[in-house]
């Protein structure tokens, strides 16, 4: 089974209330729980997180998510902060690399904005 990375903030979390110290206050982005499910139909689906308290991320999740109740077993999904290899990233930061020509010029864009 092919793998797809999602990152948390920015992608599943709202990321609302910024860093504010390192607490996940935010609720799912939308349509992000739906999502989620429906790319596990296809994908081994794991969540990446620049925030080293692994277990804040997934206690949000199981909240938010309510793995349990929608798979009727229980479920953790995998969170890390170690880039996986994977078919597919998600991510809100993310810039798609195709020549550093390009990819250049799609920064020097973007930073105007």
């Amino acid at each position: 089974m092919d793998r797809i990375v999602l990152d948390f903030d920015g992608v599943l979390h709202d990321y609302s209330m910024g860093w504010n110290e390192g607490k996940i206050e935010g609720e799912p982005i939308e349509g992000s729980v739906e999502a989620f499910f429906e790319l596990m139909k296809t994908y081994e689906v794991v969540v990446c997180t620049a925030r080293t308290n692994l277990d804040d991320v997934a206690n949000w999740m199981m909240k938010h998510f309510k793995f349990t109740e929608r798979l009727g077993y229980e479920y953790v999904p995998i969170i890390t902060n170690i880039k996986y290899p994977a078919h597919f990233y998600i991510d809100d930061r993310g810039i798609r690399f195709g020549d550093w020509d390009y990819t250049l010029k799609l920064i020097k864009s973007l930073e105007d904005k």
